[in-house]
């Protein structure tokens, strides 16, 4: 299901789509026609040479994969929230129910599920039966998520903390509401780094208009900022990035136009850097910036110094091809129709993961670099038949156990 604006990911697959997402299996939102193959690209100022495209043995050697069945038992799976705790222990995400078409009283439970043991440990049941995990983020001993009681007809969400060491859960945050009905454009998806909690909502304003907003939380005092228009933000301490469309058509919200912007703010310093244009999505490791545009990835070093000028990763001929970039200080990570692949920072080559079957897509943040495999086709026709969502296995490699050199 692809992103309209400010969507989660992995919440609410359509009836529609059913067939589709099990014969696949993504652990996001890949665009499902076929594009063509994509192009790379690196410009001058990152590397002179060809860039190289190697299979994992190739330019890894053989690091430590952990491999994680998301099928918890015959009834339930684990869906990956797209985060880790801090200490790269767990992944973060939701117990739910595998059955799609039957009605069901058994409400989604926030998990954590550890990338060595294999143990699961329940932090959280969600407010109703219908409940969906929207995004989570994590930093220190804090676990943080944002959940919708229905995130395929509202936007009625809230966010939550978790402690790790007194086992506490807060209350952050929760949708606005104007005259009882709720602002539904904007669903957060928080990010977290040095105990500020980013993200981005819709608020209406008094005249009744409705906009997406970043605000941020300090997760110890609790206070609350607002940061100014935008959406999908990313923070890595001291700066925070979103995307400012508040000048698009509000009946044509994909339409991009000139005032398309990328903001980037000094949360120390409050040093605000912008560079226009519009953008799939961000992401942000120290300095680094990554920039996802429908054609092309690209990275800035730097954003103090090379804002203007990012080099170019990857360059494909269709749009609505590349999605969803995360970084490390290593790895660059993205959703594209084909095969699952890394770009390594250091090695400087496209690194292919190994995938049994369908295709995949990449995420990476801190010390984890993590994909979906998806099961076998007959698996997955299974799947289908007996209206179960499917359950691919999760890949999970520490980058720090990464080789410096080529392996071949």
């Amino acid at each position: 299901m692809k992103k309209a604006r400010q969507p989660p990911r992995r919440v609410g697959w359509t009836l529609s789509c059913l067939c589709l997402l099990a014969l696949t299996a993504l652990p996001g939102s890949i665009p499902q026609s076929r594009a063509a193959r994509a192009t790379s690209a690196i410009s001058p100022a990152l590397q002179q040479d060809p860039p190289q495209r190697m299979d994992l043995a190739s330019a890894w050697g053989a690091p430590i994969i952990q491999r994680l069945p998301t099928q918890i038992d015959t009834g339930h799976r684990f869906v990956f929230g797209d985060a880790v705790t801090a200490d790269g222990k767990w992944l973060i995400g939701s117990i739910e129910p595998r059955l799609i078409f039957a009605a069901t009283n058994e409400t989604p439970i926030i998990a954590l599920y550890n990338v060595e043991s294999r143990a699961i440990l329940r932090l959280h049941a969600t407010r109703t039966p219908r409940s969906q995990l929207l995004g989570a983020t994590s930093d220190g001993d804090w676990v943080v998520w944002s959940e919708a009681t229905d995130v395929l007809r509202n936007a009625d969400w809230t966010m939550y903390a978790y402690n790790m060491s007194t086992k506490q859960t807060t209350r952050l945050a929760q949708a606005e509401r104007v005259s009882g009905a709720v602002a539904a454009r904007t669903m957060p998806r928080p990010v977290m780094d040095h105990g500020l909690v980013v993200w981005a909502q819709a608020t209406t304003s008094a005249a009744g208009a409705t906009a997406s907003v970043v605000f941020t939380r300090d997760i110890t005092s609790g206070a609350v900022t607002t940061r100014g228009a935008g959406m999908d933000p990313r923070v890595s301490w001291p700066w925070v990035a979103w995307r400012d469309e508040s000048g698009r058509d509000k009946v044509r919200l994909d339409e991009p136009v000139a005032s398309d912007v990328m903001r980037l703010l000094n949360v120390q310093t409050q040093e605000v850097l912008s560079i226009s244009g519009s953008a799939e999505s961000l992401a942000l490791s120290g300095v680094s910036l990554a920039i996802c545009r429908a054609r092309s990835l690209e990275l800035v070093d730097d954003v103090a110094q090379h804002l203007h000028t990012p080099a170019t990763i990857l360059s494909v001929e269709s749009p609505n091809h590349l999605q969803d970039v995360t970084i490390s200080d290593r790895l660059l990570g993205w959703t594209e129709v084909g095969p699952a692949e890394v770009w390594d920072r250091l090695l400087r080559v496209f690194v292919e993961l190994p995938i049994r079957n369908g295709q995949s897509a990449t995420w990476t943040h801190g010390n984890t670099l993590v994909w979906l495999d998806p099961q076998s086709p007959e698996e997955q026709r299974q799947d289908v038949e007996n209206n179960l969502y499917p359950t691919p296995d999760i890949n999970v490699i520490a980058v720090t156990t990464l080789p410096t050199k080529l392996a071949t």
